[in-house]
């Protein structure tokens, strides 16, 4: 087949779709005539036609509950890294003041970072399919400002 007749075939196809779709059309005069193009695919489903289980709600509730429990963890324990780092001798020179003391500053950046990670989780919190990934994210973050807290406490 020659690739220069390709436009021509289909426009004489598109043509022959049109013809037999006019043949269809038994549109009496004053009527309106909707093409097929305009009827919805998809048809919306309401709560009544399609409801969700008790047990799914109740485990979406439990899991819902569980991602706040673990926001609140993990800002606590950025809290109490920070409580247990202040005034002492700051190794991260991101968060070493001029002295070389964890201070205000270091609180601000510490602060900022928990808005980063907590922040895309409020804006995305409509989608479900992510609840895990922010549990387990907020989760590692509880146990790394954990572990660095609990570290600052052993120090001298």
């Amino acid at each position: 087949m020659n690739f220069r007749s390709l436009p021509g075939l289909a426009l004489v196809a598109c043509a022959g779709l049109n013809l037999a779709h006019a043949q269809q059309s038994t549109v009496s005069p004053g009527q309106l005539d909707t093409p097929p193009s305009a009827t919805p695919f998809v048809t919306r489903t309401t709560e009544s036609q399609n409801p969700v289980s008790p047990a799914i709600q109740r485990r979406e509730s439990a899991k819902r509950t569980l991602w706040y429990v673990t926001i609140a963890a993990a800002v606590g324990a950025t809290t109490f890294d920070s409580a247990s780092s202040w005034q002492k001798h700051e190794l991260n020179p991101l968060l070493a003041s001029s002295n070389g003391t964890f201070g205000g500053r270091a609180v601000g950046i510490k602060i900022g970072a928990a808005a980063v990670t907590l922040l895309p989780q409020f804006i995305l919190r409509k989608h479900k399919d992510l609840r895990t990934g922010f549990i387990l994210g907020n989760l590692a973050q509880t146990a790394i400002y954990s572990g660095g807290a609990i570290h600052n406490l052993n120090m001298k």
